[in-house]
């Protein structure tokens, strides 16, 4: 199965398909689906690399990686340029996908130890907050601050050394 996919990839109009399939085979097989994780992963994260990348195709792999559970702990390296470029975009009319990258970043967090990754995430999270605006923005606020806050009971104690920088990024933010 996972052959077809990765011989499927390149016709870019059964990208959706193929990662609800891989989706769906994580859900299927739970804890079982860790093992396939180095097949199927790089080619999902080709998606946000590719030029022919389409926001519903990022938000697609977002969702399927909340469906790899704890098993994606240890690829979080590999995954960890994604979440940051969409959250950096959100501002630039990707907001679905910013939200998409941050809900599952406050999903992994919750079952996941990403307390290492903080500063890589923290830093581009915060700055979004204040670029987004129009449509969705409020949405998107509230997800992020959720995920600002669940890094924040994941630290404990070690969240005080971005509090600077948080407290320097909200007195540039406008009014809203």
């Amino acid at each position: 199965m996972f052959e077809l996919t990765r011989d499927l990839w390149e016709v870019h109009e059964l990208r959706l398909p193929i990662v609800g399939l891989i989706e769906s085979l994580a859900k299927a097989m739970a804890a079982e689906f860790k093992r396939f994780l180095p097949t199927v992963l790089p080619q999902l994260l080709m998606v946000f690399g590719d030029q022919y990348r389409s926001q519903a195709t990022e938000v697609k792999v977002f969702h399927a990686m909340t469906a790899f559970g704890t098993g994606l702990e240890e690829y979080l390296t590999l995954c960890l340029p994604a979440f940051v470029s969409a959250i950096e975009k959100a501002g630039n009319g990707r907001m679905d996908a910013a939200r998409a990258a941050v809900r599952t970043l406050v999903l992994l967090a919750k079952i996941t130890n990403v307390s290492e990754y903080a500063a890589r995430i923290l830093k581009p999270l915060v700055i979004s907050l204040g670029q987004v605006s129009g449509s969705g923005s409020e949405e998107y606020r509230s997800i992020a601050v959720d995920a600002i806050i669940t890094l924040a009971v994941q630290l404990g104690g070690d969240f005080v050394v971005f509090m600077p920088m948080i407290q320097q990024v909200c007195a540039a933010w406008p009014v809203f």
